[in-house]
């Protein structure tokens, strides 16, 4: 029997209607399945322990990564307390992908896709996956600890809370009140996306003296004149915000588009065309600083590019 446990919130909603796929193919080939639906975070570990323990032969994880991870730590769990008392381990892991990045399933060559992925489920041969104990916590994926953003939707989206919550359910997570502290903390990548001036000189020094490697805005001018000239002094990749920060509008744009061809687009093609729009962003202002003798320096290629972009228009209208 397949035990699968759904995280309806994935992929931006979409599992919910792929496991719904799912059972329809499971019942024409008439394969005795459950379906376990996830309403918190943590939930899929909940239920995939209690599934082990009770014996059950296969629990699969149609989720995305963050879904796959606690299905792991579940399992994991379950099958430490069963051999501890002298009891035989039998469960199998399996994978719907459907998730926004399915990383996993890239990473060890698994079809990206449900159908296909359902059909090695069935027809495939188990095979032994190594787990890394990270303080604790089992890892298949990656032996890092990132950004859980199945808790933070939960947080944002579902409960309507403040993101500082996410400390209190995440194991290792620090929250740091205001615009100062979260700078002391070394990073290779920074990301300024709160509000104007949060990177003020001293938080510029203490990143760059912490090894920061790359600076991208996602707020209005989060960095002061003076914190900008210390990462340029230190040869900082910096993005500013007037390029690394454009996506807001540019999803303005896809939404104006929308509303005025009367269409509906799928968040997976909205994301496909922002992403589109923000590659070539960054190719033109790094053309437009390597065009003018300013090779790395991305205010300048902003700022020129960004100029073109209006003279341009302008010239095409004969304004000028």
């Amino acid at each position: 029997m397949l035990n699968i446990i759904v995280n309806p919130y994935a992929g931006r909603g979409k599992c919910k209607n792929e496991a719904e796929k799912v059972a329809r193919i499971l019942d024409e080939k008439k394969i005795p399945y459950k379906l376990h639906y996830t309403e918190y975070p943590k939930h899929a570990a909940e239920i995939a322990h209690k599934l082990v323990l009770e014996g059950a032969d296969a629990v699969v994880s149609a989720g995305g990564d963050g879904t796959l991870h606690e299905v792991v730590n579940g399992v994991i769990s379950a099958r430490k307390t069963i051999e501890k008392n002298g009891g035989n381990f039998k469960t199998v892991i399996g994978v719907l992908p459907c998730g926004t990045g399915n990383d996993f399933m890239a990473s060890v060559n698994l079809p990206s896709d449900v159908a296909s992925a359902l059909d090695r489920i069935i027809d495939g041969k188990p095979v032994p996956l190594d787990a890394i104990d990270v303080d604790g916590v089992y890892e298949i994926c990656f032996a890092c600890r990132g950004i859980d953003v199945d808790v933070v939707r939960q947080i944002k989206e579902v409960e309507r809370g403040r993101i500082k919550e996410y400390a209190d359910r995440v194991k290792g997570a620090e929250y740091s009140e205001g615009c100062n502290g979260i700078w002391s903390i070394p990073c290779d990548v920074a990301l300024p996306c709160a509000t104007q001036n949060e990177i003020d000189k001293e938080s510029a020094e203490l990143l760059v003296k912490n090894g920061v490697r790359y600076v991208a805005e996602g707020a209005n001018m989060p960095s002061t004149l003076e914190a900008i000239d210390v990462f340029k002094r230190a040869k900082t990749v910096y993005l500013p915000a007037k390029a690394a920060n454009a996506g807001g509008v540019a999803t303005s744009a896809l939404e104006m588009a929308q509303a005025s061809g009367r269409m509906f687009w799928s968040a997976e093609k909205v994301d496909k065309k922002l992403k589109e729009i923000m590659v070539n962003i960054f190719r033109n202002i790094d053309a437009a600083a390597n065009r003018y003798g300013c090779d790395d320096d991305y205010v300048v290629g902003a700022n020129i590019a960004g100029f073109e972009k209006v003279a341009d228009a302008m010239m095409s209208q004969g304004i000028v």
